[in-house]
């Protein structure tokens, strides 16, 4: 019986996909399945995976039309069948003891159902940056995931397929910060943990989502799945649909509200400033950079206060959201 399914979901990834697969199929433990959705590619992405499909039975291709990466991940989950579901994005690399690694650790520990690692910063070209490294214990990666502050990316994770009779999937209304919404779903639910060696090379590149003018409304999403992380206080519900009532109707609020507040400008300055950074060669340089355009935006108190403090947007919204639906 496979244990773990890798999946990935590809959009127009010709450039950098082949890399990622042959990280997944070099792994040291070979017990998987290889899901590879891809979303309707127009370059030569389908070509490269139907040729290593030839040679790896492991791998299984969906084709579909483009619905984008949230859709394309859940068509990706229906056919998976391992316990566990383990992530990678097409412009990502794993090391070769990533899975290996990350099943011993949850084998010993209690009730897991998340798990991540450490990770390296790449160049477009895979040269290495820096290391971040993360908290180990589920307790502080609980802590930081509800700030919003440092957790493992999407492409370390490693998460179960069924929680309890419950199949985990994605909330096709956040087309962004997908994996973030989900792993608040599953705060309540057991224990994450996170493995203290990078076992993934992160690519940074200029048509990336988090390095993009997209990675603002990535945050805006967070926010939502934060707002209804709020709203569960005060329903002693779990999962933001059941919270929010029609979640379609939820998310389109909460985005419209970030729209229009003067705190989302900030932002849009902050994110500026750590995309100059990013494509920065020096880090040393890219820091100083960094620092001085938000003196220019006059954003640095800002950006202090969300990390010291946490951003209070959620909060803001979720009693806005109360107070318009009792009023209703």
């Amino acid at each position: 019986m496979v244990k773990v399914s890798v999946l990935m979901a590809c959009y127009n990834s010709e450039r950098w996909v082949a890399q990622a697969i042959m990280s997944v199929l070099s792994q040291s433990y070979k017990n998987f399945e290889f899901v590879i959705v891809d979303d309707g590619s127009t370059d030569g992405t389908r070509a490269i995976l139907k040729r290593f499909a030839r040679v790896d039975k492991r791998i299984r291709i969906i084709i579909s039309a483009h619905s984008g990466l949230t859709r394309a991940l859940n068509k990706g989950l229906e056919i998976c069948v391992g316990t566990w579901i383990s992530r990678i994005d097409a412009d990502d690399l794993w090391s070769v003891d990533k899975l290996k690694l990350q099943l011993q650790l949850v084998e010993k520990l209690d009730n897991v159902i998340l798990i991540g690692s450490w990770c390296s910063i790449i160049d477009e070209e895979g040269g290495e940056q820096k290391v971040v490294r993360y908290p180990l214990q589920s307790k502080r990666l609980k802590k930081n995931l509800i700030c919003a502050k440092r957790f493992f990316p999407h492409s370390s994770a490693m998460f179960k397929r069924r929680v309890g009779n419950v199949s985990v999937y994605y909330d096709q209304q956040y087309i962004k910060s997908q994996d973030y919404e989900l792993w608040l779903r599953l705060l309540s639910l057991g224990e994450f943990a996170c493995v203290n060696k990078s076992l993934v090379g992160l690519r940074v590149h200029r048509d990336q989502v988090s390095y993009s003018p997209n990675g603002v409304k990535q945050y805006a999403y967070m926010v939502c799945a934060r707002t209804a992380l709020e709203l569960q206080k005060y329903s002693g519900t779990r999962g933001s649909c059941e919270v929010v009532g029609d979640s379609d109707v939820f998310v389109k609020w909460v985005l419209r509200q970030f729209q229009d507040d003067p705190q989302s400008v900030k932002f849009d300055s902050i994110k500026g400033a750590e995309i100059r950074k990013s494509l920065t060669g020096n880090v040393f340089i890219g820091r100083i950079r960094f620092v001085l355009d938000l003196v220019r935006r006059r954003a640095l108190l800002y950006y202090l206060m969300n990390r010291w403090c946490g951003n209070r947007l959620p909060k803001k919204y979720a009693k806005r959201w109360r107070g318009m639906r009792c009023a209703a």
